[in-house]
């Protein structure tokens, strides 16, 4: 397994090699940036000009586009949110869902859509199929959301385009141990799977409501998502109250307010609006900071801060390895 964010990029619908790989990062400054914007909002008027987009496997690295053709999994899976009658809180719903804990989340083509991709951490390629199916049933029964099941080969193309809205959250995971608890058993895809026969053609899935309950109840009642065997040291040091505290404490060394969960920027004052939203997820236990602002430096608009995220980005100058070293130096080695 891989956890890194090496994706191989298209620049046509048509190729079967890729042109270059790229990491995530570079995707979501694309997303973000105004080199799409143009193409994009045409694409919203006439939408088979989609095919002009380029591409990506967000599964990984591929020699070749094809099941077959995987050179290294990036533990990533895209998924395919389509037909929405799309509003910016079932975005921003998404981004901030505590089991799933999503990569990217942003605007498809179209206008009316999303994709979202998420990272399985543990995971292997070969399970693709499944953590797609997986995922889909918690959208389905957390949101009531259907999802394009056609999207679950490991070497799907993802168009690329304009989102300057774009959530984008690189430590984001939930373990594959969480995941798999969603199966269903076997009575229930039977069932599943009859329901699906009878019905009506153009209809992917089936919203019965005593299944919907079902699908519910199980979202309701899993378990914390966070369960890895080796957990890294910034993961632990996350779940630590004495470096949250460090990161609030840096957040207000460098001119940042708090009102509540509500933080606003160095420079601007409270009545002015709140720059950043700072909060807790239970499931996995860690407080994260979204930044709103674009002016709030260093860090990126709409892209989530863990604790040592911003400590390292504070009061270590970006460099994380150090901020990692001392804190966990302090905290984890006491013994």
């Amino acid at each position: 397994m891989s956890d890194k964010n090496i994706i191989s990029f298209f620049n046509s619908l048509t190729r079967v090699t890729p042109t270059v790989a790229v990491s995530l990062a570079f995707i979501y400054n694309l997303i973000k940036g105004d080199t799409l914007k143009d193409l994009t909002l045409k694409i919203r008027q006439d939408i088979s000009l989609k095919k002009k987009l380029a591409c990506v496997t967000f599964a990984g690295e591929f020699f070749r586009r094809c099941k077959d053709g995987l050179k290294e999994w990036a533990s990533l899976v895209a998924i395919d949110i389509d037909h929405l009658d799309f509003t910016p809180a079932l975005k921003e719903r998404l981004s901030k869902d505590c089991f799933l804990n999503p990569v990217l989340v942003y605007v498809t083509p179209s206008g009316e859509g999303l994709r979202l991709v998420v990272r399985v951490k543990g995971g292997t390629a070969d399970k693709y199929g499944l953590y797609y199916e997986l995922i889909s049933f918690y959208l389905q029964g957390a949101y009531g959301i259907p999802v394009d099941g056609a999207c679950s080969d490991v070497s799907r193309l993802s168009f690329i385009c304009w989102d300057p809205e774009v959530y984008f959250f690189e430590d984001g995971f939930v373990s594959e141990e969480s995941l798999l608890r969603l199966q269903p058993k076997t009575e229930e895809r039977q069932e599943t799977e009859k329901m699906t026969k009878e019905t009506p053609p153009g209809v992917s899935f089936v919203f019965v409501d005593a299944l919907r309950e079902r699908r519910k109840s199980a979202v309701r009642n899993l378990p914390p998502a966070y369960s890895p065997s080796d957990p890294k040291p910034s993961e632990l040091l996350n779940r630590i109250p004495a470096v949250h505290a460090l990161a609030e404490d840096a957040l207000r060394r460098h001119g940042w307010k708090q009102k509540g969960e509500l933080w606003t920027r160095a420079g601007k004052e409270l009545r002015e609006g709140s720059s950043a939203k700072y909060n807790l997820y239970p499931a996995e236990g860690i407080h994260i900071m979204t930044n709103f602002s674009s002016n709030a430096r260093p860090f990126l608009k709409n892209k989530g801060y863990s604790d040592v995220q911003i400590i390292s980005e504070l009061d270590y100058n970006g460099d994380f390895k150090q901020c990692i070293g001392d804190l966990a130096h302090k905290y984890l080695n006491s013994n």
